[in-house]
């Protein structure tokens, strides 16, 4: 569904930048930032002021995101806007930096984005159709190669890996993924051969890791649920209390997890959710998912979810995000 939407996706910015949250949303905020410019300068406060900086911190140095400061504000600095982030280093020192020479340590790409500033030093990986029913997990390199643009009028640069396939999508992250199987839909779509990919109201999907799980007893069966009340409203189409829950069944202890906070729309729209991946990415028998939603007046979003980073009382949680922007 994302590559025959390409033609009128024209950048995604590769820097800390999150969009501000909607009443009742979930503000993603990545745990760990890394300098993705050559150095950039720690500030004690958020100003640009000679005065203020503490230390000179070198690319690929990694630091742990404290808060964003004035909720994520942005600020203008030479003709480009992104928030203050107070950060912690690893030696335990507090301060400033702007999110524009940032990246999350975790992100999602796509091959042939317009990429903007450094590529972060991260290890890369690609997930591929291995064949009809299988998905896999490679190590690639990445680069950026320059296009001319005629939409733009100029020179952009954008991603490119060293395998001669397309990936399904790229992940960038300090920690090292296991290569190989990665999941059971190789060339079906994520929702089965005869659905368009949307999770509306009514809408329940299986969502399987396709792993032979050796565990003691009847293994748990996970699926994705989306609920609400779809009706005919003033000639146009309106959707009432959107759910969109994952749900652990056959378990010893049944469990249900909103995801409802992450997908709440700015706009007057029925939402818009697809469902566009899953698999076992992180090799512990609990689904991952990748899940695509529109809730800005221009521009969607794909979001990674992952099992291995749940906190308590959650099945997955979300890691990364990829903002699709659009006319």
């Amino acid at each position: 569904m994302i590559q025959m939407q390409r033609w009128w996706l024209w950048c995604f910015l590769l820097v800390v930048a999150p969009i501000e949250a909607l009443p009742g949303q979930v503000s993603f905020v990545p745990e760990k930032v890394i300098v993705k410019a050559s150095s950039i300068n720690l500030r004690s406060g958020p100003l640009l002021t000679n005065g203020n900086i503490i230390a000179r911190l070198k690319e690929g140095t990694v630091l742990e995101v404290v808060e964003l400061h004035d909720q994520g504000a942005m600020v203008e600095l030479n003709g480009r806007w992104s928030p203050w982030y107070k950060l912690r280093t690893e030696s335990g020192q507090i301060g400033y930096a702007l999110g524009d020479f940032l990246s999350p340590t975790l992100i999602i790409q796509y091959e042939d984005a317009w990429i903007d500033g450094n590529i972060p030093a991260l290890n890369w990986y690609g997930i591929y159709q291995k064949d009809a029913h299988s998905d896999e997990i490679r190590r690639v390199r990445v680069r950026k190669e320059a296009i001319y643009s005629e939409a733009q009028q100029d020179t952009l640069y954008v991603l490119r890996t060293d395998q001669l396939d397309t990936a399904k999508f790229l992940i960038g992250t300090l920690e090292t993924m296991q290569e190989g199987y990665a999941g059971p839909l190789g060339s079906m779509e994520a929702v089965g051969w005869f659905a368009a990919g949307e999770m509306s109201p009514g809408i329940q999907v299986p969502v399987v890791t396709g792993r032979e799980n050796d565990a003691v007893g009847p293994a748990s069966s996970y699926f994705l649920v989306a609920t609400g009340c779809a009706d005919w409203v003033d000639n146009a189409m309106s959707v009432r209390d959107y759910k969109l829950r994952m749900v652990e069944v056959q378990a010893e202890e049944q469990q249900i997890q909103d995801l409802s906070s992450w997908l709440i729309c700015e706009h007057q729209h029925p939402p818009t959710v697809q469902l566009l991946w899953y698999g076992d990415l992180d090799c512990d028998w609990v689904p991952d998912l990748l899940i695509h939603d529109c809730p800005f007046e221009m521009g969607c979003r794909t979001s990674l979810f992952l099992s291995s980073k749940a906190k308590q009382n959650e099945l997955v949680r979300k890691v990364g995000e990829f903002f699709w922007q659009g006319n």
